[in-house]
């Protein structure tokens, strides 16, 4: 059996990793491969009942912070203190891998990982391939304008890349010239929705989900030009329809918790009666996809609470301003007005226009989902096709 590692899923603290290693297991696990995660917080997995195999990823402990300091004044070189973290960091996963008989595939996973400065997902990958492990870059995005030297060496050392939307394919061929790019959608689509108990809120009216998040939005303080967005978007479902707004946070990393916003917002509207908090940090991903599946709209900020809206064929609006929000909207065929560039606003009216447009065209857009999802979740089965054909060509010639 060949054996398929994935560690960086880091843990379900993020829902979107969660979202991420679930489909990615659904889609490869079988009778030829074995699909093994590694997390760096095994108790935040098991709090949500996550039900597949995790293996223990090694954290930034005390000891190991102590040891990278006086690492970093001990070594000559950036090199050296980068590989000194991926043996430390990454040890159990290493290990493992010294002990197969047969060349794992690593997948590099994390989605949008290379849409932000330098980190060790290239350091990463440059160890592996030093040591001649194939890896696969898994179910990204990436905009030209967040290449660097850096990124593009790395990026030519990976076996297999893997965009989840068009965009980052065509600027991948195009810019890059690489000819081991494939298409297939974010694994999160095909995590199918599990069943839970539903707020007596759903029972009384229908409901606007929304996800905010400081880290994806920024400062969304009220005198910001997104805030005061924010807030007339709020005054006007409140004012001017009968419908309740459910806040949903969906990621709780510390520094970047989606709570934050969301309960201040929630705070700031708590006593007209309409606005509602989700109680999300004691829910897995599937969970929180079934009770977003019964939201009549949802505006989300989070790429895979956004992925949970689609999948459920749920009429939605991105709040993002980078190459995932537009180029996963663009390849389900649906019209610009639904992705707002939260960086660029100019007007307090952008958003709740927005929202109008999705209201007034509720049923044109629902019906393109249902169109077209099914069709849409099969083709992310289509990665495994990909990976088995590398497979013979690695076992044929020595090496993909």
């Amino acid at each position: 059996m060949q054996e398929i590692y994935i560690p960086m899923h880091l843990d379900s603290g993020n829902r979107g990793c969660e979202g991420i290693t679930k489909g990615t297991t659904n889609i490869l696990e079988s009778s030829a491969y074995h699909v093994k995660a590694y997390t760096r917080n095994m108790k935040i997995d098991r709090k949500i009942g996550y039900e597949t195999e995790l293996n223990e990823l090694i954290q930034y402990g005390l000891i190991n912070k102590v040891s990278f300091k006086i690492r970093r004044r001990l070594s000559r070189s950036i090199q050296g203190q980068q590989a000194w973290i991926i043996e430390h960091v990454y040890k159990n996963m290493l290990d493992d891998i010294k002990l197969e008989i047969n060349k794992p595939i690593v997948l590099l996973t994390g989605g949008d990982l290379f849409c932000y400065e330098q980190s060790e997902i290239i350091w990463l990958n440059d160890y592996l391939c030093d040591k001649q492990i194939t890896t696969v870059l898994w179910g990204c995005s990436i905009g030209e304008e967040n290449l660097t030297s850096e990124k593009i060496a790395t990026l030519k050392r990976f076996s297999l890349i893997i965009a989840r939307e068009s965009t980052t394919a065509d600027m991948l061929r195009k810019t890059l010239r690489l000819n081991n790019i494939f298409l297939f959608p974010d694994p999160a689509f095909v995590v199918e929705p599990v069943e839970c108990s539903v707020p007596v809120y759903f029972k009384q009216k229908d409901i606007i989900g929304i996800n905010l998040s400081n880290f994806v939005n920024g400062n969304v303080g009220s005198s910001t030009t997104f805030g005061k967005n924010i807030n007339v978007l709020f005054d006007y479902i409140i004012n001017w329809t009968d419908m309740d707004i459910m806040l949903v946070p969906h990621v709780f990393w510390k520094g970047q918790d989606d709570r934050k916003i969301c309960t201040k917002i929630y705070n700031q509207y708590e006593k007209t009666g309409r606005v509602h908090l989700l109680d999300s940090d004691e829910l897995n991903y599937g969970q929180i996809r079934y009770i977003i599946s019964q939201c009549r709209f949802f505006i989300g900020a989070r790429t895979h609470s956004m992925i949970s809206a689609y999948s459920a064929c749920v009429p939605a609006l991105a709040l993002g301003y980078s190459v995932k929000a537009e180029g996963i909207a663009k390849d389900l065929g649906l019209p610009q007005q639904l992705v707002i560039n939260y960086k660029n606003m100019k007007s307090i009216n952008e958003l709740s226009e927005a929202f109008k447009y999705l209201m007034d065209h509720e049923e044109e857009i629902r019906n393109r989902l249902n169109r077209i999802m099914p069709e849409y979740k099969q083709e992310a089965y289509g990665a495994k096709a990909v990976i088995n054909e590398r497979l013979s060509k690695r076992s044929m010639r020595g090496g993909i």
